[in-house]
């Protein structure tokens, strides 16, 4: 937590465990309410304290720095006056150590992969729906008696000062409600847009690696756009579906108490029943469109990525027959999907205000209606059109949202193959071991494991114990299972039957983070990756983020024994380089050193290095083995012959 950010992460951190200044230990931070804080002491007691003193007991060795005494000093010289000096003194702090640390906060949240609906209650979602429909309603209320007021004046021809005055102040009412409603559906997006990214990763994080080898970037792109539409449609659709919805629930009491409530609330049934139709011709017209879309964005971005070959292999005349074919079939669904949602928009509050006003036909045949009832029954026409309308747009967002989810279910399906197999529900580290449980060996008893969708297994009866101070070399011919062997030992597979065990205890019980504390592996190099960022951030991708002064100068020193050294000379930013597709471009040599340094950065029990070294001349090798040999104590290299 740095000295700039901690009002406002104190402000959105509870609850919160923090780390309490000098010897006292912890603080628990349970909540924050505007400018209140609410914790639990060292001692267990519950206090109330304004977030600003929080803040500044967290901050006070800071605030007492050489730094902060020159800030005063420049203060008074100023003459900056005593009601103004606080604030100007914490500007002039946030500048000069606005990036140091303050202190440090661990936050207390649901793992993503719990249920969904338990993600939301603690983003808060429920709370600011309801705050969103009750303040629709408010505003649906105020709308309908103030047509009330209007309608009685109309129809009766006469405008009095007190009813004018009336439906002034609803008016005036109205605005308030209407800035309140438009902020809960701020907070309202903003929390579940979290709340459905976290899955999302997690979800992406979870997925084994068989069921995306086979994708192409085309349809991987095309996951991640649609992931991004799912968000953004489902919760503008969602949000515009409910409001649409309880303006028509509203407006079924209205009709009710109207002039004509027989016919209103019969035609009422019947235009509902037409809007089922219309929205049922309107998915399925959509749902083929979204399919041709989605092959479109395959296609495209798998003929950009092998344009090379095409030019070479592919006879000119026949380079575009294929994008041609595609998009006349893509055009040919987009007319009567577009026809159907020009159906839906124009036609359903649109026709429900005829079928509305024709309803009130048989009270003016039948005689004179009474002014109130009349006014009554426009205004539910009114509030009916509008959130038939509003359904409408609703319904569209909602229908693509759901057409995408799609395209992202496999990652919800992730999680859930992930919770079911227990390990969700362990601790998020796992049990703390004993000090001679943390030093036994890992053993494999019996293992039997075989790739999804094949016949023969890869391991079969396989028994191995590697013993704390080993260094182990693990070599064969290709398609022997070295590789899968080490995902097996990592975590990184489950196997068909047998034993995988860290000190008597086994995956399920030490939990995924808690197993991949002890044992980190370094994939071989076509299944590894330079993520676009730092190479501070690729370095310490198995550390927590941001890294401290410490962390920055180990993962530097580790560089410059792996021989990376000249590189980072070269670099102007240093480890604040950005490396990646955008950015500094790697080496094979230097990707591999890159790789075996964040594997060493982890400091893991057991290192796993699958075939690390192959990029490596033999003297880089030697110097890259001899870091290695010194920093962790046992290591398994699996290496092709």
């Amino acid at each position: 937590m740095r000295f700039a950010d901690a009002a406002e992460v104190l402000r959105e951190a509870g609850p919160a465990l923090l780390a309490a200044p000098g010897e006292a230990g912890f603080w628990a931070l349970v909540r924050t309410r505007g400018a209140q804080a609410t914790l639990i002491d060292g001692e267990g007691r519950l206090l109330r304290v304004r977030l600003e003193q929080l803040r500044a007991a967290l901050c006070a060795s800071l605030e007492a720095s050489p730094a902060a005494r020159s800030v005063d000093q420049v203060l008074e010289r100023a003459g900056v006056p005593e009601r103004r000096r606080a604030r100007a003194r914490l500007a002039l702090l946030h500048e000069r150590i606005g990036q140091r640390p303050a202190g440090s906060a661990w936050l207390l949240r649901l793992p993503a992969a719990a249920p969904m609906r338990h993600l939301l209650s603690e983003a808060g979602v429920f709370r600011h729906l309801a705050h969103v429909l009750v303040a629709h309603g408010a505003e649906f209320l105020l709308a309908i008696v103030g047509w009330w007021l209007v309608g009685l004046g109309a129809l009766e021809g006469r405008f009095e000062a007190g009813w004018l005055a009336a439906w002034s102040l609803l008016l005036i009412t109205a605005i308030p409600v209407r800035v309140a409603a438009v902020r809960a559906a701020a907070r309202l997006s903003i929390a579940a847009g979290a709340a459905m990214k976290r899955r999302l990763l997690a979800g992406a994080l979870s997925l084994e690696p068989e069921e995306v080898r086979h994708q192409g970037a085309g349809q991987l792109l095309g996951r991640v756009l649609e992931s991004d539409a799912v968000e953004s449609l489902m919760l503008t659709g969602g949000l515009a579906a409910a409001v649409a919805g309880l303006q028509l629930v509203l407006s079924v009491p209205v009709l009710a108490a109207g002039a004509a409530p027989g016919w209103h609330l019969a035609l009422f049934a019947v235009w509902t029943g037409a809007a089922v139709l219309i929205a049922f011709t309107e998915w399925r017209w959509r749902k083929r469109w979204t399919t041709s879309r989605l092959q479109m964005t395959h296609d495209l971005v798998e003929r950009m990525v092998g344009h090379r070959t095409r030019l070479a292999q592919e006879p000119r005349a026949s380079w575009h027959d294929e994008e041609d074919r595609l998009l006349e079939g893509y055009l040919t669904l987009s007319a009567p999907c577009d026809e159907a949602g020009a159906v839906s928009t124009a036609c359903l509050h649109r026709g429900w205000l005829l079928l509305g006003v024709l309803g009130l036909a048989p009270v003016f045949l039948a005689g004179e209606p009474a002014a109130g009832a009349m006014a009554v029954s426009l205004g539910g026409v009114v509030l009916g059109a509008q959130g038939w309308r509003q359904l409408a747009a609703g319904l569209s967002q909602l229908m693509g949202a759901a057409l995408s989810f799609q395209s992202v279910r496999p990652l919800f399906s992730a999680v859930e193959r992930e919770r079911e197999r227990g390990s969700a529900s362990n601790a998020e580290v796992g049990p703390e071991l004993p000090s001679e449980q943390s030093a036994a060996p890992l053993e494999i008893r019996d293992l039997r494991f075989r790739f999804p969708g094949r016949v023969n297994r890869v391991l079969n009866g396989c028994s191995l114990t590697i013993r704390p101070g080993d260094r182990l070399l693990l070599d064969g011919p290709s398609g022997s299972g070295k590789t899968a062997l080490a995902a097996v030992l990592a975590g990184l597979r489950r196997p068909e039957s047998g034993l995988v065990l860290w000190g008597g205890v086994d995956q399920e019980t030490l939990g995924g983070p808690g197993w991949r504390r002890r044992v980190a592996y370094a994939p071989q190099f076509h299944e590894n990756h330079v993520l676009s960022g730092t190479l501070a951030f690729n370095l310490l991708l198995g550390r927590g983020w941001p890294p401290t002064a410490s962390e920055l100068q180990e993962a530097e020193g580790v560089c410059r024994e792996l021989g990376l050294g000249p590189l980072l000379e070269r670099m102007p930013a240093g480890l604040q380089q950005t490396v990646g597709e955008t950015g500094w471009q790697l080496s094979h040599g230097e990707c591999g050193r890159l790789f075996i340094a964040r594997g060493l950065l982890q400091r893991p029990d057991l290192l796993i290095l699958d075939e690390s070294f192959a990029s490596l001349d033999p003297e880089n090798l030697e110097q890259a083995l001899q870091c290695v040999l010194s920093r962790v104590k046992t290591v398994l290299l699996v290496a092709h012959p």
